[in-house]
C-alpha cells in the first residue's frame, strides 16, 4: 500500500508524461500481477476517502485478479472471505456516479462464481437474498445475473474447463428462477426498464428457452412496442427480437408457437415502416434512420428463419406479407442508390434475397439456371438496342449491374454451339472491352474494371480440346489477352488493384485452354521473375501455383517451373525476413508465398525438394505461425500439415496400403523438419497462451495431430516442453496433466477438446 498510493497519485496527477508512463508501465502494471494485489486493492476499495480513479484503478485490479490469478489463493477459506468482501464492496458502489466500479466489481463477481465452483454453488440464489429484497439494489442485481453467462462464454477467463461447465449446468438450472423476477419486476424508469432488457437478452443468449415459455411471454410482444414507438429501449428490444428468430430458426417446428406470436406482431412494424417512407426516402432517414434500420434487421430475421417454409408456403398471406416487405426495402432505395445509409438499409433485404435464390436455385437446379441466362440475353439486347454496345456504352452503368450483364451475355455466348455463332458472338463482347483497354491506358481503375469483364466473360467457356471454338478461344487469349495482360503490367507495375486484375484474367486464359497456351509459358515466367523483383505482389506467386497446377506433369515445362520456384521463392523469402516483425502488414505475401510451397510440394515435390529455400522456408514455420489473418495463417499451415503429413506417410513405407511416392518424399523431408519441429511446438503453445483468433484456435488440435503422426517417439518430450509455458493460471496441475494425456493419446475428438480448454 504504501508503495501503491504514491503510484497512483504520479498516474492521475502528475503532469509529467515521463512520469505517468513510469508510474503506469514500470509499476503499476506489474504489481497488479503480484499476490500483494488481491489485499492492497480490497483495501483500496474499503478507503471511503480515497479518491474515485484510485478505487476504479482496485476494481480493475480486482476483476483482472479474478479472471487470470485466481490460482494464486491458497484455499476455499479465502475464497468465501473475498466473496464476501465483493458482495459488500458492490453494494457500496451502486449510486450512478460510481457506475465504472459497479461494473468492474459485477465483472469480478460473475467471474468468481465461476472460478469457485463448488465452494459456491448457490451463486445465483445467493445474489437474490443480497440484491433482490430492495428495489434499491435491483440494479446491482441485474447487472451481475448479466454478467454470469456472458463471462461463463469468455474464454479468456482463465478456469479449468470442468468449472466453467459446472456453472453452465447451475445458469441452465437457475434460468426459470431469473426469467420470473425480470418479468415480475415494476421498473420506475427507461434506465431501469433497460437493464431488465439487457439482463433477458444475456440469459437467452445463453440457453434456449421453452417455446411455450418464450409464446407465453410478455416480453416479447413488449420487445415489438418499443422498436414501434422508438426510443432508447428500441435497440435492445431488436436485439431480443432477433435473438428469439435465430432461435426459432434450430427447429421451425418445435418452435412453431414462438414464430405465430412473432407474425402476429409485425402488422405494426409494416405499417411503422410505410408510414416512415410514406414522407420520402430522405425525410424517412432523416427522422429515423436507426428505426428503419431495425425494422429491416427484423423482417430479414425472420424472412431467413422461414426460408423452408417460404419454399413450401408461398402463397399464405403471411408469408407473401414478408416477401413484399423485403422487397419494399429494396425497391424503395432503387432510386437513391447513393445515399449511404440507404444503401445500408437497403443492402440488408439483400441478403436474404441473396440467400432464397440460393435455396430457390438449390431445389430448381439446370431450369433456374436457364431461366436466368434468357433474362440476361433479354437484358442485353435491350441494352443495346438503348444505347449500342460498340463504345463499350453499358461499361458507365453501375459496376454491379454491368457486370451482371457481362455475366449473363457471356454465358448465353459461351453456350452457343455453332462454330462461327460462338466466334462472332465472342468477337463482338470482347472487342469494345479490348478498346476500353487501349483508349483508357492512363487510368487503372479502369482498366482493372475492364480486366474484371473479360475475367467474367472467359470463366463462362468451357470447351473441349481440339474443338474449332477451342482454337478461337486459344487465338483471342494468346493474340489478344496476353499482350494486354502483360501490357497493363508494364504499365502500372505499382498498382496492386491492376495487378491482380491481370493476373486473374491470366489464370483463367491460362486455365481455359491449356495446352494452347503453352507457347506462351516461358515468356510468362519471364514476365513474373521480373515484375516480381520490382514489386512484390503476391499476385505473381498464385499465378506461379497455377503454372504448376497445370503443367507440372509436362517435362517440357518443368524446367522452366524450376527456374521459376527458385526466383520468386529466394525474393519473397527475403521479403519474409526483412519483415519478420511486421508480417500483419504483408499478410497477402505470406498466404501466397506459402501458397506456393504447398502447391509445388502437392504438383511438383521435386522442384521443392531441390530447392534452396526449402529449409529456410521452414524455419520460419515459428514466426508465421503468429500471423492473425485467416487466409495468411490458413495457407502457412497448409503447408507445414503437408510437410507432416509425407513425413508420417514415410514410416509406413513397406507397409500395404502405404503411398511409396509420397513416403519417399517424407524420407527427404524429415531431417529437415526434425531441426525444426521441436522449436515449433513451443511457439504453438506460446500462441496458445496468446489466446489467437476464433480460426486459429480451431486449427491448432489439426497442427499437433500432424506433428505426433510425423515424430511419435519425439512427440511427448517435445509436448512437456510446450505445455511449461503456459500460464499458470491456464491450469491446475491436474488439469494440465489430463490435458497432456488427452494430447498425447486421445482421439481427434480429445486432442481437439484439449486444445480447446488451454
Amino acid at each position: 500500500m504504501e508503495q501503491a498510493l504514491p503510484a497512483l497519485q504520479a498516474l492521475y496527477a502528475s503532469s509529467d508524461p515521463g512520469t505517468k508512463k513510469e508510474a503506469d508501465d514500470d509499476w503499476l502494471t506489474k504489481f497488479q500481477q503480484t499476490p500483494a494485489a488481491w489485499q492492497v486493492s480490497d483495501q483500496l476499495l474499503s478507503q471511503a476517502d480515497a479518491p474515485m480513479q484510485f478505487r476504479f484503478f482496485a476494481a480493475q485490479t480486482m476483476r483482472t485478479k479474478v479472471q487470470f490469478d485466481f490460482y494464486e489463493l491458497p484455499a476455499d477459506d479465502s475464497y468465501t472471505s473475498l466473496r464476501d468482501s465483493m458482495l459488500t464492496h458492490i453494494n457500496r458502489f451502486r449510486a450512478a456516479e460510481h457506475a465504472p466500479i459497479h461494473t468492474m466489481l459485477a465483472i469480478a463477481l460473475a467471474d468468481l462464481a465461476i472460478q469457485m465452483d463448488h465452494a459456491w454453488p448457490n451463486a445465483v440464489e445467493t445474489l437474490f437474498q443480497h440484491f433482490g429484497q430492495s428495489p434499491d439494489s435491483y440494479p446491482t442485481l441485474l447487472e451481475v445475473l448479466r454478467m454470469l453467462p456472458e463471462e461463463n462464454n469468455n474464454l479468456k477467463l482463465m478456469t479449468d474447463s470442468f468449472k466453467r461447465e459446472s456453472c453452465s449446468q447451475r445458469l441452465q438450472a437457475a434460468t426459470p428462477e431469473v426469467v420470473r423476477f425480470l418479468l415480475n419486476l415494476q421498473c420506475p424508469t427507461v434506465q431501469a426498464r433497460r437493464k431488465v432488457l439487457e439482463c433477458f437478452l444475456s440469459w437467452i443468449k445463453f440457453t434456449n428457452l421453452q417455446a411455450s415459455d418464450i409464446a407465453q411471454n410478455p416480453l416479447l410482444p413488449e420487445c415489438f412496442k418499443h422498436v414501434v414507438e422508438a426510443g432508447d429501449l428500441s435497440e435492445t428490444a431488436t436485439d431480443i427480437i432477433v435473438e428469439v428468430l435465430r432461435m426459432c430458426s434450430m427447429d421451425i417446428t418445435q418452435y412453431q408457437p414462438v414464430i405465430q406470436v412473432i407474425l402476429g406482431q409485425l402488422n405494426g412494424l409494416r405499417s411503422k415502416f410505410e408510414a416512415q417512407l410514406s414522407r420520402g426516402v430522405e425525410a424517412a432517414l432523416d427522422g429515423d434512420q436507426d428505426g428503419l434500420l431495425q425494422i429491416c434487421r427484423i423482417y430479414v430475421e425472420v424472412g431467413e428463419c422461414l426460408v423452408p417454409l417460404v419454399m413450401t408456403q408461398c402463397t399464405d398471406p403471411q408469408i407473401v406479407n414478408i416477401l413484399e416487405a423485403e422487397m419494399g426495402g429494396v425497391h424503395r432505395g432503387a432510386g437513391h442508390r447513393f445515399s449511404g445509409s440507404l444503401s445500408e438499409i437497403s443492402s440488408i433485404p439483400l441478403e436474404f434475397w441473396h440467400r432464397l435464390a440460393n435455396e430457390i436455385c438449390r431445389h430448381l437446379g439446370h431450369m433456374c439456371r436457364l431461366g436466368v441466362v434468357d433474362g440476361c440475353l433479354f437484358l442485353s439486347h435491350s441494352l443495346r438496342a438503348a444505347r449500342g454496345m460498340g463504345k463499350v456504352g453499358t461499361i458507365h452503368l453501375p459496376i454491379r449491374m454491368h457486370l451482371f450483364i457481362v455475366d449473363g451475355v457471356g454465358a448465353v455466348v459461351a453456350s452457343l454451339n455453332q462454330d462461327d455463332n460462338f466466334r462472332n458472338g465472342l468477337e463482338q463482347l470482347v472487342t469494345p472491352l479490348v478498346a476500353g483497354l487501349n483508349s483508357e491506358r492512363e487510368r487503372p481503375n479502369v482498366l482493372s474494371e475492364i480486366l474484371d469483364r473479360l475475367t467474367t466473360i472467359i470463366r463462362q467457356v468451357h470447351i473441349r480440346e481440339g474443338t474449332a471454338k477451342a482454337v478461337s478461344v486459344g487465338a483471342l487469349i494468346s493474340n489478344t489477352f496476353w499482350p494486354v495482360i502483360r501490357q497493363c503490367l508494364a504499365q502500372h507495375p505499382g498498382d496492386s488493384k491492376l495487378v491482380e486484375k491481370s493476373c486473374r484474367l491470366l489464370k483463367h486464359s491460362m486455365r481455359c485452354v491449356p495446352d494452347l497456351f503453352k507457347p506462351n509459358v516461358s515468356d510468362v515466367a519471364r514476365t513474373l521473375v521480373t515484375a516480381f523483383q520490382q514489386q512484390q505482389h503476391s499476385s505473381y506467386l498464385y499465378i506461379a501455383e497455377i503454372l504448376a497446377h497445370t503443367y507440372a506433369k509436362d517435362p517440357e515445362i518443368v524446367p522452366v517451373l524450376t527456374e521459376l520456384f527458385n526466383q520468386l521463392s529466394g525474393i519473397g523469402y527475403q521479403c519474409l525476413i526483412s519483415a519478420k516483425d511486421r508480417l500483419e502488414e504483408i499478410t497477402e505475401l505470406v498466404e501466397d508465398f506459402f501458397g506456393m510451397f504447398e502447391r509445388y510440394l502437392r504438383f511438383a515435390p521435386r522442384i521443392v525438394l531441390e530447392a534452396p529455400t526449402l529449409a529456410p522456408t521452414m524455419q520460419l514455420w515459428s514466426t508465421t505461425i503468429f500471423v492473425q489473418q485467416k487466409e495468411a495463417v490458413e495457407a502457412v499451415i497448409a503447408f507445414i500439415e503437408s510437410v507432416l503429413s509425407h513425413i508420417a506417410e514415410g514410416s509406413k513405407l513397406g507397409r500395404r496400403h502405404a503411398d511409396e511416392n509420397k513416403a519417399n518424399i517424407g524420407q527427404l523431408l524429415r531431417p529437415h523438419a526434425l531441426q525444426v519441429t521441436p522449436g515449433f511446438v513451443e511457439a504453438l503453445f506460446t500462441l496458445i497462451a496468446g489466446v489467437p483468433t476464433k480460426y486459429v484456435q480451431e486449427t491448432i488440435h489439426s497442427i499437433l495431430d500432424h506433428v505426433r503422426s510425423a515424430f511419435p517417439q519425439e512427440f511427448a518430450t517435445w509436448l512437456q516442453a510446450g505445455l511449461a509455458l503456459l500460464p499458470p493460471s491456464v491450469g491446475s496441475k491436474v488439469e494440465l496433466t489430463k490435458f497432456g494425456e488427452q494430447i498425447l493419446r486421445g482421439d481427434e475428438q480429445q486432442l481437439y477438446e484439449a486444445i480447446q480448454d488451454c
